[in-house]
């Protein structure tokens, strides 16, 4: 999973224009797209990249709460099933928390 977006500022013929970069799934693969947003001069062009950006981050973190929940789904059914591993395991969300980062680390750029 690749996480990021951003702003790019092009110059073609001596006018600026800006452009709104993200990250997406394509073919299980990320690919970064980049979209027009408008021209650096005019006034509405940074409420508009401003409003991209915040629905791109909103889209993220509620990605981000899904898998967490899938994942405690899985930590849990596996906490009340067999503890044969974990023979002096704690069931505080912390202790769950921590053996799940060291299981299925995920790398966020």
């Amino acid at each position: 999973m690749e996480l990021g977006c951003g702003a790019r500022v092009r110059d073609f013929g001596g006018r600026r224009y800006v452009y709104f970069w993200q990250y997406e799934r394509q073919g299980g693969q990320s690919v970064r797209r980049e979209d027009y947003v408008g021209r650096f001069e005019a006034p509405k062009t940074k409420g508009v990249l401003l409003r991209r950006m915040a629905a791109y981050h909103r889209r993220a973190e509620q990605e981000i709460a899904r898998r967490w929940a899938r994942i405690e789904r899985f930590v849990s059914a596996a906490v009340h099933t067999s503890t044969w591993r974990y023979p002096a395991h704690s069931t505080s969300r912390a202790a769950i928390a921590s053996r799940v980062r060291a299981l299925c680390p995920v790398a966020v750029r």
